[in-house]
């Protein structure tokens, strides 16, 4: 029985492995006309975590092949014929059973497809106008893969809440995708929901950030989730408007939503504030919606 000693070959080996079992140098090499004797005589470069696969395979294939000539064997067992190799050490042996799995990863592909065809037909269609150019995809904006599979809604919706995003704002495309990636990361990670929550985001650079998108159950007002969307103001507006191409956004996309069929002709649009204790969407901006067509006077919930 042959060792390979345990500085040669080394990974992801058990604490509990004896450091006494081999003291053999890396570093000791023999021309390759030297005569087989052991394998701790067959050169080996030095091994590491990068490394050690295609390693071990040079190792293994630079054993010399044993050539037999007739063999007779009666009446024994556990018989090798052959090189037997011991790894001291743990040896991790990843096999990939394509035959085995193809059913399964065959139905797990379909649905992974029905998911993606189901978000094409409810995402944001991209109309042939200048709105193409003002509208910011996950993709752009640097989105990660939603925890889980979307909720979808039945469209047309007849409920749109205003809200903002209580974080910094700008006129700057490239700040307001990295205020956005930022929201995202912390709906995920601290609030422990599946995506960003907010159907769409408003950013005072004019821009439309895609968020969940049309049709999808958002993570915004509870109670409300199901059966509204939500479009959020990047920024705080206590005490300001957002600009003008942003409100201006705000319309486009309201009047494209109605265009293409996401929202209903009369949807009723409400404050954050009017559906949960918050002072989401801020005084100002809460002022200005009010005076939108399509506005729904429902009373405030107390905060």
């Amino acid at each position: 029985m042959v060792d390979i000693p345990k500085n040669e070959v080394q990974r992801n080996v058990s604490s509990q492995t004896d450091s006494t079992e081999s003291s053999d140098s890396e570093s000791d090499s023999y021309g390759e006309e030297e005569p087989y004797k052991n394998i701790r005589d067959l050169s080996i470069s030095e091994v590491n975590e990068e490394n050690i696969d295609s390693s071990v395979e040079q190792l293994l294939r630079s054993i010399p092949s044993t050539s037999f000539g007739d063999v007779n064997i009666n009446n024994s067992s556990n018989v090798v014929l052959g090189n037997i190799i011991k790894i001291k050490g743990d040896l991790i042996i990843n096999t990939n059973h394509k035959e085995c799995n193809n059913d399964h990863n065959k139905k797990k592909e379909n649905e992974r497809n029905e998911v993606i065809h189901k978000k094409q037909q409810v995402d944001l269609n991209k109309p042939e106008s200048e709105t193409v150019e003002h509208f910011i995809t996950r993709s752009r904006w640097g989105a990660m893969d939603p925890a889980e599979d979307y909720t979808y809604t039945e469209e047309p919706m007849d409920v749109v809440i205003i809200a903002h995003t209580a974080t910094n704002s700008s006129t700057e495309t490239l700040a307001n995708m990295v205020i956005v990636r930022d929201i995202q990361a912390f709906h995920i990670g601290e609030q422990d929901w599946s995506d960003i929550g907010y159907n769409f985001l408003i950013g005072c650079d004019g821009k439309i950030y895609e968020g969940r998108g049309w049709g999808v159950v958002g993570a915004h007002t509870y109670g409300y989730n199901k059966i509204s969307i939500c479009i959020a103001f990047i920024g705080c507006f206590l005490s300001k408007l957002p600009t003008p191409a942003a409100l201006n956004a705000c319309k486009t996309l309201l009047n494209m939503g109605i265009a293409e069929g996401h929202l209903t002709s009369n949807f009723k649009l409400m404050g954050h504030l009017q559906c949960i204790n918050t002072q989401s969407p801020g005084r100002k901006l809460y002022k200005e919606i009010q005076t939108w067509e399509h506005f729904y006077l429902k009373e405030q919930t107390q905060t």
